[in-house]
């Protein structure tokens, strides 16, 4: 009887055609392992894979990597020092090698999860066109909020023409903060597709943390307030330097434990990244919970809100950047404002998300 162990298992189509990739990754990735190791200076010259050896006017000088300290100051001793073996020939340490296979490997490493994870819209899960969040047809129902606006809120005017003013409402009743932006608008009633809302309640109630990621760093790449001169004419552009740290509208703690995380610290932390200023999550604390605020008229919100903020630390002198998600009433912010300035604090810009503009 035939043993059928020696005899060699029939392989079909698909998995020759596997085998044929597999073995071409692994001769790609012993190259770059091999270019890698050899900039580490963990390879002789003699192994030198084709096409990675150096010029044969210069000289490989390898250093230890464990002296990464000293590294500098041993390889200026090694350029310089009139006793090295190397004096007269042109030296050269081989550092573009490490740089170039690391390179290689992020680029092969994200091909890959593009081929396997494609990038979708956040709102109708379509492929957008590359490095875009939203696809064309959800980026048409977005508003984004340019000039004319109100100076003071930021709301942007239905005319479209003219320039920056003061509306209608901050003439009548004056905001506590001193400015507020925000980054798109969504109009209601809500009648027609609104992609930005549906990606942020997604965030924040579907805890979809991929949405939240792609928002924030939307909303500091377009953060207006980096970009917008000062009142004096001659003065320098407000950027991150002029806020002494970012404050994160708070969650109460029950709410904070039941979702998770708090929307407004994401945001914040992304911006401060964009402007280059700390981010503070401590400075302000919601002292008791509030209901939720969806149905409630402006006034019933403002006393919603009213009393329910304290200060942890020390605001009195600081420019401060309050940031949430969404600018509804603005009786949020107004309160976060009040509560900041009762403590000393020098100034208080606002900036949302977005923010809701009533027909």
């Amino acid at each position: 009887m035939t043993n059928s162990s020696l005899w060699p298992t029939p392989v079909s189509a698909w998995q020759g055609s596997v085998r044929v990739a597999l073995l071409a990754l692994a001769e790609y990735w012993k190259r770059e392992v091999s270019s890698l190791c050899y900039g580490l200076g963990a390879l002789p010259i003699s192994r030198i894979p084709n096409g990675a050896g150096p010029r044969k006017n210069l000289r490989i000088v390898q250093l230890p990597i464990y002296e990464r300290r000293s590294q500098n100051k041993s390889t200026k001793k090694i350029l310089y020092d009139k006793k090295s073996p190397g004096r007269g020939k042109i030296i050269s340490i081989q550092k573009g090698y490490i740089q170039a296979g690391l390179q290689r490997i992020n680029t092969a490493a994200r091909t890959a999860l593009t081929v396997l994870y494609p990038w979708r819209c956040l709102n109708c899960h379509v492929c957008p066109p590359p490095g875009q969040a939203f696809c064309l047809k959800c980026q048409r129902w977005i508003q984004f909020i340019r000039s004319p606006l109100c100076t003071c809120c930021g709301r942007p005017f239905a005319s479209g023409v003219g320039p920056d003013h003061v509306c209608h409402q901050c003439l009548t009743q004056s905001p506590i903060f001193h400015q507020a932006r925000a980054w798109a608008a969504y109009r209601t009633p809500i009648d027609s597709p609104q992609p930005l809302r549906q990606s942020l309640l997604r965030f924040k109630y579907g805890r979809n943390m991929r949405a939240g990621k792609v928002l924030a760093g939307l909303t500091a790449h377009h953060f207006p307030l980096a970009q917008e001169p000062q009142a004096e004419p001659q003065a320098e552009p407000q950027g991150g330097e002029d806020y002494d740290s970012i404050v994160p509208v708070p969650l109460h703690i029950t709410k904070l434990r039941w979702r998770g995380f708090n929307q407004s610290l994401i945001f914040a932390r992304a911006i401060g990244q964009r402007i280059k200023a700390p981010v503070d999550p401590w400075l302000l604390s919601r002292t008791r919970p509030t209901p939720p605020q969806t149905k409630l008229s402006r006034e019933d919100r403002r006393a919603n809100v009213r009393g329910a903020f304290q200060v942890n630390t020390q605001a009195k002198g600081k420019r401060l950047l309050l940031v949430d998600d969404v600018y509804t009433s603005g009786a949020t912010v107004e309160e976060c404002a009040r509560t900041l300035y009762q403590n000393g604090a020098r100034r208080v810009d606002v900036f949302t998300v977005a923010r809701v503009v009533d027909l």
